[in-house]
């Protein structure tokens, strides 16, 4: 049998008890002091034992967390900038309209005023004359009435009129003979040879005097992927305002015969010091982003290594699409997932001037498997296809309109690729 324990244990395990309780709050906070203190001996204890490289590689990875980060603050923060943006010039827009309409319909109401007081002045005249006024004259009704007012009867009429023609007799045009008509042509021909002539030496001296302006060629343009032409689209000559309508006449030129991808690509013109000659360049990527509005933010350049602005033509229906090169696979898919649902969708409005958002009440990307490969796709509500974009290797992505856009560029993508 267990030992009882003896009155001094009691006392003992009772006095330690009350001690226990009447330290309390002060008992708790001083575990969790030492908790704390303990956690972080042993965490200077594992890094003090961890080598070279599991270090670089950790601080590497915790490097990557605070860019990321402080990338996605900077991207919301823009996001909703543009937002706010976007919200401000429909209202404005929308208040123009409001006031152009309001213009339209008082000038309508005016109109319809006057028209109304017109009526009720022939009324008005019809009422103090008599029945007998007529709106609408005629030889027959102004001899009625000139009969009934001036009491004249069709012989006095024809006499006077008899008198008007021996005081205003009619004149007879002259007819011009053969030798008139030739000698005024012969004339008008002299005067087009000496016009032309002029002209000519005009042109001949403004070439010869004016200043001797060259250009240097383009850079060589290299598509990242396979285009059987090409359109250059010089950003010094097209203002920003007339990009898009220039985007959408591309959109509708038929395609010529065996093209399927046009490369659309992006110069500027840069004077040099002396005025006298300017130097093409093709714009980068944050450049691009600038002139063409578009809703990828300025940040997301960081990823962008080239780019590539394509022009899918088929016969049904011509269609734009953009490739990039990027690094940082997880990072770019990532941002990509976090704002499907603001300005990925709207990457090519700017381009082609069609809001897609109100297409669709859904408004969701989904996993979508197209002609074997991953994508991403937005659907409207009769499940047509209004965004598709995919990664065709780590290091190559490409957005579309349309699914057969998306597979050409795969084709053509991997046709370059065997070839090099």
């Amino acid at each position: 049998m267990p030992n009882k324990p003896t009155s001094d244990e009691i006392l003992q395990e009772a006095r330690e008890r009350a001690h226990f309780a009447m330290e309390g709050e002060n008992r708790q906070k001083k575990e969790t002091s030492e908790e704390k203190n303990l956690q972080a001996k042993r965490l200077m204890a594992r890094l003090a034992m961890e080598g070279l490289e599991q270090r670089q590689r950790r601080e590497a990875r915790e490097k990557e967390t605070k860019d990321k980060l402080s990338m996605h603050q900077k991207i919301d923060t823009e996001v909703k900038k543009r937002s706010k943006e976007a919200n401000l010039k429909r209202q404005a827009e929308q208040a123009i309209e409001e006031r152009e309409q309001a213009l339209k319909d008082r000038e309508l109401r005016e109109k319809e005023e006057i028209f109304s007081q017109s009526q009720n002045v022939i009324e008005q005249l019809k009422k103090e004359k008599g029945s007998s006024l007529n709106p609408l004259h005629t030889l027959k009704s102004d001899l009625n009435e000139a009969i009934q007012t001036e009491k004249l009867s069709p012989t006095k009429i024809a006499i006077a009129e008899q008198t008007r023609i021996k005081k205003d007799p009619v004149v007879i045009p002259i007819k011009e003979t053969p030798a008139t008509t030739i000698t005024k042509k012969i004339i008008i021909f002299l005067l087009v040879i000496s016009f032309l002539i002029a002209s000519g030496a005009g042109i001949y001296w403004y070439l010869t005097t004016k200043p001797v302006s060259s250009q240097t060629p383009t850079e060589t343009v290299q598509s990242i992927i396979r285009a059987e032409s090409s359109t250059e689209i010089n950003t010094t000559k097209l203002p920003t305002t007339e990009l898009s309508s220039t985007i959408i006449g591309l959109i509708k030129t038929p395609a010529t015969a065996s093209e399927t991808i046009n490369n659309i690509y992006f110069t500027k013109e840069i004077p040099s010091d002396d005025g006298l000659t300017t130097t093409k360049t093709l714009l980068n990527f944050p450049e691009f982003l600038k002139y063409s509005n578009s809703a990828i933010p300025s940040d997301f350049s960081r990823f962008v290594n080239s780019y590539m602005l394509g022009l899918h033509k088929e016969t049904s229906q011509n269609s734009i699409f953009l490739v990039l090169k990027i690094d940082l696979f997880d990072n770019v898919y990532s941002i990509l997932l976090d704002h499907e649902n603001d300005y990925v969708q709207d990457i090519f409005q700017s381009l082609d001037q069609k809001d897609i958002t109100g297409t669709s009440t859904k408004n969701v990307f989904s996993d979508r498997l197209v002609k074997n490969l991953n994508t991403r796709t937005l659907l409207d509500d009769q499940g047509k296809i209004l965004m598709i974009y995919c990664f065709l290797d780590r290091n190559t992505l490409v957005i579309a309109q349309n699914e057969n856009a998306l597979y050409q560029a795969y084709l053509s993508y991997n046709s370059s690729n065997l070839n090099k």
